[in-house]
């Protein structure tokens, strides 16, 4: 099922363009383009390699004070080896532990904050909350990170907190989400907002933004080897789409939220997925929103109140 939902902003909030260029690279990245396409006439093993080494690497900016202050908001923070996790409830609802629970997941270089939206709306309808800083997306973690460790996050809390009743993630937190859930990691739903789930189409979009295409494969072949020693042996190969795919039959209900003409993720992607889900006898639905783009959506109080509908 392909729904189509209109799009609508708050006015002060509707300013971000509909694609900010390709979601891992910092601001200043760009600008270093030039040197290393000459470079890469001369030293393509060199560039690729300098590459391969900042695919892991969001480069975030220090975080601003009002967001700092937005986090104390919380009732409480979990206590994570890296990345961090706030936990937020209505006073009413601090002792009665069957509340169920949803934790927010924000894309790469984003940040908790992005997500604020969503929490109010699911307080309100009787949901306790976890907003995440993913690792290395904190001032207070090393800057680098990688998939695996990003997933591990969505484990330690089902460990510490009990059983995680949904998930509300945005673009590179989908495939994070995805690879987390297991047999003992199952998600009654999933909402999946500007989902990106083809590593490659990642890949891809991230040479592009140097205009060094050609060098792909050398790229690939680095992140490989970094992967089997920063990680684990196979652990590159293991972001095969028939792996992240399997581990959404964890979940009851997957519903994807996007505009057809974001150019961000891989739509064909995703129709895939939705299919393979279909065909599993899972729950799911393609929700089509126009002129979001990319980061808007998180921004569309339409989208975020027929989510919030949907997970009760």
């Amino acid at each position: 099922m392909i729904e189509n939902i209109p799009s609508q902003t708050t006015g002060a909030d509707n300013i971000a363009p509909k694609n900010n260029g390709t979601e891992v690279l910092p601001a200043w990245a760009t600008k270093i383009g030039n040197i290393l396409r000459i470079l890469a006439y001369f030293m393509p093993s060199a560039v690729s390699k300098f590459m391969a080494k900042m695919w892991f690497k969001p480069y975030m900016s220090k975080q601003k004070q009002h967001v700092t202050d937005w986090q104390k908001k919380a009732d409480k923070e979990i206590e994570l080896p890296k990345g961090q996790a706030f936990l937020f409830s209505r006073a009413e609802q601090l002792s009665k532990q069957e509340k169920p629970l949803v934790v927010c997941i924000h894309g790469w270089r984003g940040r908790a904050h992005q997500m604020r939206r969503f929490l109010d709306p699911l307080l309100d309808r009787g949901f306790q909350v976890v907003m995440v800083n993913l690792p290395a997306h904190c001032d207070t973690d090393p800057n680098q990170t990688d998939i695996y460790e990003c997933a591990e996050v969505i484990k330690q809390l089902a460990q510490k907190l009990g059983p995680i009743d949904s998930i509300i993630a945005h673009s590179f937190g989908t495939p994070v989400t995805a690879l987390a859930l297991n047999e003992n990691l199952k998600i009654r739903k999933l909402m999946f907002l500007a989902g990106n789930f083809n590593i490659r189409h990642l890949l891809m979009q991230y040479a592009q933004a140097f205009d060094l295409e050609r060098l792909v494969p050398r790229i690939e072949q680095h992140l490989k080897k970094m992967c089997d020693e920063l990680i684990f042996e196979g652990s590159w190969e293991n972001l095969r789409m028939e792996v992240i795919i399997g581990n959404l039959l964890h979940a009851e209900d997957v519903q994807f939220w996007q505009d057809p003409e974001d150019t961000e993720i891989s739509i064909p992607t995703n129709l895939q997925i939705h299919q393979y889900l279909k065909d599993h006898g899972k729950s799911t639905s393609i929700n089509e929103v126009a002129d979001l783009g990319h980061f808007n959506i998180l921004k569309s109080n339409e989208v975020v109140e027929r989510i919030c509908d949907r997970l009760v």
